[in-house]
């Protein structure tokens, strides 16, 4: 094979590859899911990994010509080298293919591993993976597949790579400078615009699960009190706790009030007081009780713990319409709702489980 430096061929290759990647791709998971799969990270019909990899392989193959291949063998391995000399033309034919698999091995593996442990450290996000394959290294390369990757090598090399360059030199300049330009600047601005997207749904993940640490220290010192544990004594609206009713109004009144920049440290330790008070509704304490332990609850917390005004009110006018008077803070219209939601949602799946029996 001719030496091939312009580097409009390195373009031209990475953008035909990645489309012909793509379809490989394509039929070969769509045949094993039974049906459509789009592959890949991007939205388009291409996957970069496979043009990159046509570039890659394409520049060594360039470096790396049959006749130098044992130059390179007597630099890493001369006794080695010194005794294959004497080989007649058979053995030194297998002898270049074989150094060839193993360099063809090293380099389509790591660009998979390289690739793979790209996406699943940065986005957490795996393209593939090869779990339950023998000899499997971090689910992102197996023995198995690099294997095949060394066979489409060879294939890639003898007819693949020729037949792309005579199209190259066969078909007007012109055209083929812009369907490169084309595939290149589509590809670029789709993988620039995913990745974007993905880092952003990474970042709210990662804001996710700090914001539940910090959720948990918000409430740490009112969670550790006696009052706040008794409530875990008490049924509340079907199977759960009055705790962990108190606990799931807090967690989603404090997601609300932080994507809504408001005080989501007085709504949270609001929420988690909204309902302090020490009997079964159900069947005792006063009447009228929709309306009364609201105020009930605000007793019992200022004796527990400080509060500032809007935890008091929190508290106070988390069963509005009931209390008459309307909340003043806006975290406290978020309490409201996201308590009259999850009443509304607990006694629903207490109603279905009676019912199932």
């Amino acid at each position: 094979m001719s030496p091939v430096v312009e580097t409009p061929v390195y373009f031209y290759l990475f953008a035909i590859f990645s489309v012909a990647g793509w379809g490989l791709e394509c039929v070969y998971r769509s045949t094993a899911q039974k049906k459509f799969v789009n592959p890949g990270f991007l939205k388009g019909s291409y996957l970069p990994i496979y043009g990159s990899a046509a570039v890659i392989l394409t520049f060594i193959m360039t470096v790396i010509q049959d006749g130098e291949i044992f130059s390179y063998a007597a630099y890493f391995l001369p006794l080695i080298y010194l005794k294959i000399r004497t080989l007649d033309a058979l053995y030194l034919t297998m002898l270049v293919f074989l150094t060839k698999g193993l360099i063809y091995f090293g380099v389509t593996t790591g660009i998979e591993l390289a690739t793979g442990l790209f996406f699943d450290g940065l986005l957490k996000r795996p393209l593939w993976n090869y779990s339950g394959q023998p000899l499997c290294f971090k689910n992102q390369v197996c023995l198995k597949y690099s294997c095949y990757w060394v066979l489409m090598t060879f294939f890639f090399e003898y007819v693949l790579l020729p037949l792309s360059l005579f199209f190259y030199r066969s078909f007007d300049p012109h055209r083929v400078s812009a369907f490169t330009f084309s595939i290149c600047c589509i590809l670029s601005i789709d993988f620039i615009w995913s990745l974007s997207i993905a880092l952003q749904v990474r970042r709210k993940e990662a804001a996710f699960s700090v914001s539940h640490d910090e959720f948990m220290d918000i409430l740490a010192p009112l969670l550790n009190t006696d009052d706040v544990q008794r409530l875990s004594e008490f049924r509340h609206h079907g199977f759960n706790t009055r705790l962990e009713h108190s606990l799931e109004v807090a967690w989603r009144s404090y997601a609300v009030a932080k994507t809504l920049s408001l005080d989501y440290v007085s709504t949270a330790r609001g929420a988690l007081l909204h309902d302090l008070f020490f009997y079964d509704w159900m069947r005792e304490g006063p009447r009228l009780h929709g309306c009364r332990h609201p105020k009930i609850s605000l007793q019992n917390a200022v004796k527990t713990v400080d509060l500032n005004k809007r935890e008091k009110d929190i508290i106070k006018k988390h069963m509005w319409p009931l209390t008459l008077m309307p909340p003043i803070y806006a975290e406290s219209w978020v309490v409201c709702f996201v308590d009259t939601y999850c009443s509304i949602k607990d006694c629903i799946v207490f109603v279905r489980k009676i019912c199932a029996g």
